[in-house]
């Protein structure tokens, strides 16, 4: 995983979170985000595009910032909530 971001459309610290979000999932949910968002995290540099043609349409299809952003904060809090969550089920 990469961790230099292709944008800036994310500040340092929320790409960070989201970096060590995404390190920190189980495997399998961890594909999951993966596969669900790969153009999105191939577009923020928190993923390795599998090859030169991906990477150009996921840029083409996240060109704009503004939906871009609102797109990687979805995602944070998505899986900001889904840790929580987990903790609070691992207290109960």
């Amino acid at each position: 995983m990469s961790i230099v971001a292709h944008t800036t459309v994310l500040s340092t610290q929320e790409h960070d979170r989201l970096a060590a979000l995404l390190a920190g999932l189980p495997t399998a949910e961890a594909w999951a985000v993966r596969h669900m968002h790969g153009a999105l995290l191939c577009t923020l540099g928190l993923l390795d595009p599998p090859d030169a043609a991906y990477a150009r349409a996921a840029d083409r299809w996240f060109a704009d910032a503004a939906h871009t952003r609102r797109r990687a904060l979805a995602l944070l809090a998505q899986l900001d909530r889904d840790v929580r969550l987990q903790r609070f089920e691992k207290r109960r």
